[in-house]
């Protein structure tokens, strides 16, 4: 089974922004019994039958300010751990009107409240107190919700895809994405509570996919969503801390041919604070529920109370969304069955991190992450500048300085291809060596690290002279119109003094690019020295390829020289 991925999140909230000239409501809201303001209470604004007008959010210090209309007349504020309030909107004095709300902390998380779940669920003796968590886990996430228009935040992600090990732990491989283009949510649902509950978290594809969804703060807090699952309490196991309180819920109605959730919310009754949410797949093949496919979706709370999304992952089972290596890690040895057309199946891990975080009040957060750093070597010199450090399948990338330093920070942990260039390597996307590094949170990889000179690389492609390092070599890219590597294309190859000849064949009448749709020239057939002056002639004689001819001067004393020869396929 390939499995599709796409994790984006959207909300719908209606922010009120302050003008100078109009009137406002200001208050703060703070706990009855200590005097302590709290931060990140909602802020409902009502009009005279009930109906809500906007959404606002009391910051660090448990201040609000709202613009006023003529038709608002009541303040409903929640907090989770917090009975509700709910306050007449005093008239204004010269133009302010200020209300300050004390809010009564709750003795228990599991205090009775009136609400609904569906009419289907078994009685069970935890029933009151599971709604009674559910209805407080509702009120933690709404604020979630409404921050991201009262207290907009920009932050950077960090999005992967991973094979896990068999274990379904650790990591074999992934690709990491950095994406700084100013986000303002971590991730958001792809349907409607009402959606998921009719139509399942699968949809198939016209190609015989599927596509795996997860739930976000939205979709948790839809009365549908209630009224479609069943919830009941659950303790914490021995990796929990014991104040945690897990409110489970599962799909009220199962239908056959329908994927649903199965999942646990758990709640910090002790900080009053949400801390994360687990859910498994139910409905699959009985193989492949074994394997555990699910989701984890992780909260942080910032400084100045406001709660959001900080790490969101989809565990899944497909074929690998990426290129694997040959090398290490053992990437076969990780697949846990094939697809009937034969691939090697894994588990996957889809999703992304929060990097960095800003708000408007100052409010700065960066997440604990990895660094790779230290001093590239050619024995024990260090390289000079512009030698380029970068991590296969990832947007991470960095050159030396003038004492062969570099550095990358912000590292997901896991493992990483590390290719290494120096400028002539680099214009030709040629990686002159390459290593592997395994980062981890709060710690620093790297060091002094040795890598291949110029004769290594030389000797490392033409192991036909052992011991004598050709003086130059000649590499070769096929690339098609749509700049994808060619590979089996025969050429021929041929030199001479000048463009008009006499001409002479290099490597005989045929060769063919290899698997990366490269062919590497290291000495001549008759095993001489390539020349070091004059001109190269590349010729496409493939019968699946257009004719092409390519003159390329031979640069004096250049002991690489790179060629793109570009081709057409015939139709």
């Amino acid at each position: 089974m390939r499995a599709r991925r796409a994790i984006t999140f959207v909300t719908m909230v209606c922010g009120l922004a302050i003008r100078a000239e109009a009137q406002e409501i200001r208050g703060t809201v703070r706990d009855s019994a200590s005097g302590q303001p709290i931060p990140a209470a909602v802020l409902l604004l009502l009009d005279s039958t009930g109906a809500t007008l906007g959404r606002n959010i009391t910051d660090e210090r448990g201040r609000y300010r709202i613009a006023r209309s003529p038709t608002m007349r009541r303040l409903r504020i929640f907090r989770i751990g917090f009975r509700p309030r709910e306050a007449a909107i005093p008239g204004p004095v010269t133009g302010i009107a200020t209300l300050d709300v004390a809010m009564q902390s709750l003795p228990t998380m599991l205090e009775p409240v009136r609400i609904t779940d569906s009419t289907t669920c078994p009685m069970r003796a935890d029933r009151a107190a599971a709604l009674a968590l559910w209805e407080q886990a509702r009120t933690g996430l709404l604020a979630t919700i409404v921050a991201r228009t009262a207290q907009p935040v920009a932050m950077a992600r960090l999005l992967f895809d991973r094979l896990l090990e068999r274990n379904g732990n650790d990591i074999a491989y992934q690709r990491v994405r950095i994406d700084s283009s100013s986000a303002n949510t971590s991730f958001n649902a792809a349907h409607t509570a009402g959606d998921f509950v009719k139509n399942g978290f699968m949809e198939g594809m016209d190609d015989g996919d599927q596509l795996f969804f997860g739930p976000d703060a939205d979709v948790l807090i839809d009365d549908a969503f209630a009224h479609g699952y069943c919830f009941e309490l659950t303790s914490p196991p021995r990796d929990r801390p014991r104040a945690q309180l897990g409110l489970s819920f599962k799909a009220a109605e199962p239908r056959k041919g329908r994927i649903d959730i199965d999942g646990t919310l758990w709640i910090d009754t002790a900080q009053r604070a949400i801390r994360d949410i687990e859910f498994r797949y139910v409905g699959l093949d009985r193989a492949l529920e074994a394997l555990r496919p699910g989701g984890h979706v992780s909260f942080h709370e910032a400084t100045n109370g406001i709660v959001f999304v900080d790490r969101w992952a989809l565990r899944l089972i497909g074929a690998a969304p990426m290129p694997l290596p040959a090398g290490f890690p053992p990437i076969a040895d990780a697949a846990v069955g094939r697809s009937p057309s034969g691939e090697n199946v894994f588990l996957q891990e889809v999703g992304g991190e929060v990097a960095r975080a800003s708000w408007p009040d100052g409010t700065t957060w960066t997440a604990s992450l990895g660094t790779f750093n230290g001093t590239l070597l050619h024995g024990d010199v260090p390289v000079g500048s512009g030698v380029l450090v970068r991590l296969r399948e990832t947007n991470y990338s960095t050159h030396t300085d003038s004492a062969g330093h570099f550095e990358i920070p912000g590292l997901l942990p896991g493992p990483y291809e590390v290719d290494l260039m120096e400028p002539t390597f680099e214009k030709f996307d040629l990686v002159q060596d390459s290593m592997w590094i395994v980062a981890a949170r709060d710690s620093v990889v790297g060091g002094r690290t040795p890598m291949a000179s110029m004769d290594d690389y030389i000797r490392a492609v033409c192991p036909r002279r052992a011991g004598v390092v050709p003086r130059n070599i000649l590499v070769v890219r096929a690339l098609d119109a749509r700049m994808r590597r060619v590979r089996d294309l025969r050429l021929s190859l041929s030199s001479a003094p000048t463009r008009s000849g006499p001409w002479s064949y290099v490597i005989g009448r045929v060769a063919l690019t290899d698997a990366y749709g490269q062919l590497i020239v290291c000495e001549t057939s008759t095993r001489k020295p390539l020349p070091t002056t004059g001109v190269f002639r590349l010729r496409s004689i493939d019968p699946k390829f257009d004719s092409q001819v390519l003159d390329v001067e031979i640069e004096p004393g250049a002991r690489l020289l790179t060629v793109l020869m570009p081709v057409t396929a015939k139709p």
